[in-house]
């Protein structure tokens, strides 16, 4: 198991957790959110897809 690998993932998880809680908290408008909501769903995947890899580097 490469460590730095697993500190490198855990940082990039929670930074795509934080940055989707900002957007959450920064939309306002019903427009503004139809778009971001977009970007947020991608950001769950990139999420997702990093949590898968790092539970199969295990």
């Amino acid at each position: 198991m490469n460590q730095l690998f697993v500190r490198t993932s855990c940082r990039r998880v929670l930074q795509i957790v934080r940055e989707v809680g900002l957007k959450i908290c920064n939309v306002v408008s019903r427009k503004e959110f139809e778009s971001e909501s977009r970007l947020i769903s991608s950001r769950f995947r990139q999420l997702d897809d990093n949590l898968r890899g790092l539970f199969r580097s295990h």
